[in-house]
């Protein structure tokens, strides 16, 4: 769905008379403007210096026009609490990348000093034959083929050829963002409007109406429980109950999980403010990590348009305690005990590793993280009860060199993850099932256009099997 219906639509009347407001004012404006949206109350105007991505630090913005589309796919931004329109000051050098020709281009790559990166070999070609794609990808090439990977990399380069603003209409800079405006330098920019927090409103309200129907769950049937909020820098949510900043995250996941090692239960609900849903969940999504499992849709919810407020938790919470009521009735200790024994007996059998174990809502895990030479890795083990036995989950991976991020970058590489489930705990060749997995990522390695660069994470692929 896109915005504008959106608009019309929507119920509460003060959150969408804010965005209508927001788009009047837009339509009727003569000169060009740009939207910037942001999660941070402390100086709107303010570029991050930690931004999630790894192009320039600056303060990046869609263009009037753009946010007037139809359909665009940069609807997800319209949920941050804050939005600023701006305009460049007339003083402002703006470099638009998509009228700079490739003569002109390669003098601002002399002056940059990086000129002889226009020919290295780089896995990303450049958007188009334009001389603006030609300097980006050239500036992005130098920057990872050198491991500068602080976004600041950028804006030194910039600075030499005096660059305030940078303009982007063709995806030179990201294929998902056909329209976009970057500021370099915040004072060749003026602020002309702000909105702040107008979906903060609606989500404080259900949000609140999660918790208060976790809290009635928790109390009924888990006894002793804790309630968790599924977000950025979130604590364990106390009775004072928190006025979380929500709005920089339209999804809403919250959990009451049982801290009684006789209920092995996690309550979970997911509000998805995209297709106005509200789903329950029992011991988790996963249809294989726990015992028993259900999912819940609240009643007169929609796909296909946003609700706001009208939300049924009276019938959430009837079909909640329906399953809730078949589930406590099921569960018995003599299942979450096999899953314990046949725990302890996988980590004995891996004697090489010191493994940690902890208890958590019916299921065992245990962690071991140690080196094979130089190399560190991370072996998991998962185990609970299911309907037809026990289920073993197994997770191993470990830290080799990233050859497509630059020369002294890293990262996780992971197995193919193992699963299945036993009976009893003599059904089980823990050795077996790993060495297999090991030895399908040596196959998968050996075949990578980079296999060079993962001769050291190879020889102590090897080293593991041997440990086995």
């Amino acid at each position: 769905m896109n915005f504008k219906i959106w608009l019309i639509e929507a119920e509460y009347k003060d959150v969408r008379n804010t965005y209508k407001d927001l788009m009047d004012y837009l339509e009727k404006s003569p000169e060009e403007l740009f939207v910037n949206f942001s999660d941070r109350p402390k100086g709107l105007f303010v570029a991050s210096k930690n931004p999630g991505h790894y192009d320039p630090i600056g303060i990046y913005g869609f263009s009037k026009e753009y946010m007037q589309r139809d359909k665009n796919q940069n609807q997800g931004f319209w949920s941050l609490p804050y939005i600023t329109v701006f305009r460049p000051k007339s003083s402002a050098k703006i470099l638009n990348l998509d009228t700079v020709p490739v003569e002109e281009a390669k003098q601002m790559l002399k002056k940059m000093g990086i000129e002889d990166y226009i020919e290295k070999p780089w896995h990303r070609k450049p958007a188009n034959n334009s001389g603006g794609a030609l300097l980006w990808n050239t500036m992005e090439k130098y920057n990872a083929l050198n491991g500068l990977h602080k976004n600041s990399s950028w804006n030194g380069l910039f600075k030499k050829i005096g660059v305030d603003v940078i303009r982007d209409t063709k995806s030179v800079i990201h294929h998902n963002e056909p329209d976009q405006i970057i500021v370099l330098n915040p004072s060749q920019a003026e602020i002309v409007k702000t909105v702040e927090k107008p979906l903060n409103q609606w989500q404080q309200k259900i949000q609140k109406q999660m918790y208060d129907l976790l809290n009635e769950l928790g109390h009924k049937y888990l006894k002793d429980f804790k309630i968790t909020s599924r977000k950025r820098g979130s604590a364990e949510i106390t009775k004072t109950y928190p006025k979380h900043e929500l709005a920089s995250n339209p999804d809403i996941w919250m959990s009451a999980t049982s801290t009684n090692t006789e209920i092995p239960l996690i309550i979970e609900l997911n509000y998805s403010a995209y297709n106005g849903t509200l789903r329950g969940y029992i011991n988790d999504q996963s249809k294989n990590d726990y015992l028993f499992n259900a999912e819940i849709r609240a009643g007169g919810s929609s796909w296909d348009q946003i609700n706001v407020v009208d939300l049924d938790f009276n019938d959430m919470k009837k079909q909640m305690e329906n399953a809730l009521d078949k589930i406590t009735q099921e569960i018995s200790s003599s299942e979450i005990n096999k899953a314990e024994k046949i725990q302890n007996k996988i980590i004995n059998k891996l004697d090489f590793a010191n493994f940690k174990t902890r208890y958590d809502s019916g299921r065992y895990q245990s962690v071991a993280q140690f080196k094979v030479g130089d190399t560190p890795a991370m072996l998991k083990i998962v185990s609970a009860p299911s309907q037809t036995g026990v289920t073993i989950n197994i997770v191993f991976s470990f830290i080799g060199r990233d050859p497509y991020s630059g020369k002294n970058a890293s990262r996780k590489i992971s197995f193919e993850p193992i699963s299945f489930n036993v009976n009893d705990e003599n059904d089980i060749d823990i050795k077996y099932e790993l060495k297999k997995s090991i030895s399908n990522k040596i196959d998968i390695l050996s075949k990578d256009e980079w296999s060079g660069f993962f001769e050291r994470e190879m020889k102590a692929i090897k080293g593991l099997l041997k440990l086995l």
